[in-house]
């Protein structure tokens, strides 16, 4: 698996584990401070 997969894998991971509390996953990387580069690099 390579370091990519393993990124988009926890990402997704972490917006599973926020239960519908945000619509997508950008609305996650908002609040968490995260830039949207990083969230779909």
């Amino acid at each position: 698996m390579k370091t990519g997969e393993r990124a988009m894998k926890l990402k997704t991971r972490v917006f599973e584990l926020s239960n519908g509390k945000y619509r997508n996953l950008t609305e996650l990387a908002q609040t968490m401070g995260v830039s949207q580069d990083l969230i779909y690099s």
